[in-house]
């Protein structure tokens, strides 16, 4: 197998490495940063009814309109899909109780639901005659939108006019 060796002797190359390893130790704000973007876009996949590839979600049955509630007190949502009572569509945020999940630490985060009910939209269930209607997903806007957010966090840490830091594909 071959094996390539190099050796860099240049200080602020040395110096510019070495801060930029120490940034992969806490990356709790970007990784915020991110979180916090991946709900707005889960928020608008939602009032858009379109999954993270941007396809749209099946339109209700006859059967789920009929057994809808509009009209009854409280429901603001009228025939919006998965959003009858607004429970799926209001677990997806950072706020911390029993419906949402949103975790955040030094080198990860998580947003999600623990509604019991989320896997069936999200997968679909065909015994149920249930059509997938994923609305978690990152989509290749939000995957640059993300990695924009960690070049940019970076180079300002980084803070050297000789040296950026990019993502490569």
């Amino acid at each position: 197998m071959p094996k390539v060796s190099f050796w860099i002797e240049d200080k602020g190359t040395l110096n510019f490495i070495d801060t930029a390893l120490q940034l992969g130790k806490n990356m709790k704000d970007p990784l915020e940063r991110a979180g916090l973007f991946l709900l707005r876009s889960t928020d608008k996949r939602f009032r858009d009814e379109v999954s993270f590839t941007g396809k749209s979600w099946e339109p209700l049955s006859e059967i789920t309109e009929k057994r809808r509630r509009k009209g009854k007190k409280g429901n603001k949502y009228g025939n919006s899909i998965l959003r009858d009572t607004g429970r799926l569509f209001q677990s997806v945020t950072p706020a911390k109780n029993d419906n949402h999940v949103y975790r955040l630490d030094n080198s990860k985060v998580e947003i999600g639901t623990n509604v019991i009910y989320a896997n069936v939209h999200q997968f679909g269930n065909p015994k149920l005659n249930i059509p997938a209607r994923p609305f978690l997903g990152i989509s290749e806007d939000d995957e640059k939108k993300i990695n924009g957010v960690f070049v940019s966090w970076a180079n300002e840490r980084l803070d050297d006019s000789t040296h950026k830091v990019r993502f490569l594909k």
